[in-house]
């Protein structure tokens, strides 16, 4: 979708690629960005006739690239054909890192966050700043771990909602078209 996807042979000119561009951009696709060569496409000749050209490749919408974690897409080498072999894997995002911990609010606002709390900062250790940080570690722990049990996964639920709110928007984008 540009000049710089082709080595070789007659200039390319904008117009010979804008169709297909606005076309992609229409529909709201995301060429995937690629490993080794970026070129898909060789004539088979050598010398001054030789000619590489990047003629396939591989397009995602917003969708799948939220549910997808990973997505990567090389052009492997050529073998018997002119086309270069090309592999995609995905995978569904994991969590791997640890989140850092949020104080919620509302939290605070809740029968048993005091007991909560209060239960967990039990510590015999007699350094100060040591005694602290136990605490501190326990109580993060101990207010977690109670969250889920009480409200469930928020953060979860959180995106989930942002989620619907994103489709509901996209529905209505579609919809306020069609009603022009």
């Amino acid at each position: 979708m540009s000049e710089n996807e082709k080595i070789g042979g007659l200039p390319i000119y904008p117009n010979e690629y804008e169709n297909f561009a606005f076309y992609v951009n229409s529909c709201d696709l995301v060429d995937v960005s690629y490993k080794m060569s970026p070129f898909t496409w060789w004539n088979g000749r050598i010398d001054d006739q030789c000619i590489f050209k990047r003629l396939d490749r591989y397009m995602m919408n917003q969708t799948g690239i939220g549910y997808f974690g990973l997505v990567e897409f090389e052009h492997l080498a050529r073998t018997r054909s002119d086309h270069a072999p090309m592999l995609l894997t995905c995978a569904q995002k994991t969590n791997t890192a640890r989140r850092p911990f949020k104080f919620l609010k509302f939290w605070s606002e809740h029968a048993d966050f005091q007991q909560v709390v209060k239960d967990s900062c039990v510590s015999e250790e007699t350094y100060v700043f040591i005694r602290l940080r136990h605490r501190m570690k326990k109580s993060k722990t101990a207010l977690s771990n109670w969250s889920r049990s009480i409200f469930g996964d928020i953060f979860k639920q959180l995106s989930i909602r942002y989620s619907m709110v994103y489709r509901w928007g996209e529905k209505h984008k579609v919809l306020s078209q069609y009603s022009e």
